[in-house]
């Protein structure tokens, strides 16, 4: 298997870094070492480094020539604001590439890049629920999803960055037959919950599409510290703004308080955790920021009409039907 990855700048530094960690664990669980297994390049018109969002510069190891050469090429994007456009030398290479049958892999913000480039028609595309209305914005004639880790629509392969990339990895992994080192890869990463199929993220609620930029940071925010209750006090600190600036900003925009969106989220969550993870009722509970399992339950079963375990239940049902 060999991947060609290009980096865009600013591009998250962890997305590249896992996904080339999984493919290297992968490949020392075999005797023919990592050549006999994957091989990886970082592709560039040039030879200077690429800068990642946290100013780690990564370089170019090889040129954008012959994509033939690659199993996989893998998009890396950077911010949405203020980003350059692609090089003429990058965008031939692409081309060429989507021309040649070579799987495009589009990361984070990768996706963008290759709808822009008209490579996405008639493809589904899949991205983080943070970006999904910009995308709906940029190409609103093109499928996109953000309630998945990643989409595989036949030669187009999107995810959404963060852990995501290590399960996309894993499942490259599988689908070329390295099946034992997939596994002991993702779980060397510390992802212990690998997903049934394609299973989904954690994703806004769906009844607060905000459109107010502190009110979408604080989203943000909230999902990133969902299982520390006691952090919701120190927001406005964290955003540069009063408590009571943000609280009206929130119901202005969505409608609903910070507290409010956060106890909407946590059920949200819990309730696709409960779905798609292997982890105990108990511990997705803690994970949502729930006090103790007792309290998941109370809280889930006045919300849904139904007890985790009952849902969990029926999903595992439902998927042993398909």
């Amino acid at each position: 298997m060999r991947f060609g990855f290009l980096l865009q700048p600013g591009f998250p530094l962890t997305a590249f870094a896992a996904f080339i960690d999984t493919l290297r664990l992968a490949s020392e669980e075999g005797p023919l070492g990592p050549a006999g297994k994957c091989s990886w390049s970082v592709l560039g018109a040039t030879p200077e480094s690429v800068m990642s969002s946290c100013g780690v510069p990564i370089p170019v190891t090889a040129p954008t020539a012959a994509p033939e050469r690659y199993d996989y090429l893998v998009v890396i994007g950077g911010p949405l604001r203020d980003h350059p456009a692609p090089n003429g030398a990058l965008v031939t290479f692409l081309r060429r590439a989507a021309a040649r049958q070579v799987s495009l892999v589009g990361v984070c913000t990768g996706a963008f890049l290759l709808a822009g480039l008209g490579l996405m028609e008639g493809h589904r595309a899949c991205v983080s629920w943070f970006h999904r209305d910009a995308y709906l914005a940029r190409f609103p004639h093109l499928a996109v999803v953000a309630d998945r880790l990643f989409i595989v629509d036949r030669r187009r392969i999107t995810c959404a960055s963060g852990a995501s990339v290590i399960h996309l990895a894993g499942h490259l992994l599988e689908r070329h037959g390295v099946h034992a080192g997939a596994r002991a890869s993702v779980r060397q990463m510390m992802v212990h919950s690998p997903p049934r199929g394609m299973a989904p993220e954690p994703e806004g609620v769906d009844t607060c599409q905000a459109r107010d930029p502190v009110v979408m940071r604080a989203m943000l925010w909230i999902e990133r510290t969902l299982a520390d209750g006691s952090r919701l006090a120190r927001l406005g600190e964290e955003l540069g703004i009063s408590m009571r600036q943000l609280q009206r900003r929130f119901v202005a925009d969505v409608g609903i308080s910070p507290q409010d969106y956060r106890a909407r989220l946590r059920l949200l969550i819990s309730s696709r955790m409960l779905e798609t993870s292997e982890l105990s009722v108990g511990q997705i509970g803690l994970q949502c920021g729930f006090a103790d399992g007792a309290h998941f339950s109370r809280t889930f079963r006045r919300a849904f009409r139904s007890a985790p375990s009952e849902v969990r239940s029926r999903a595992a049902a439902a998927a042993g039907e398909r």
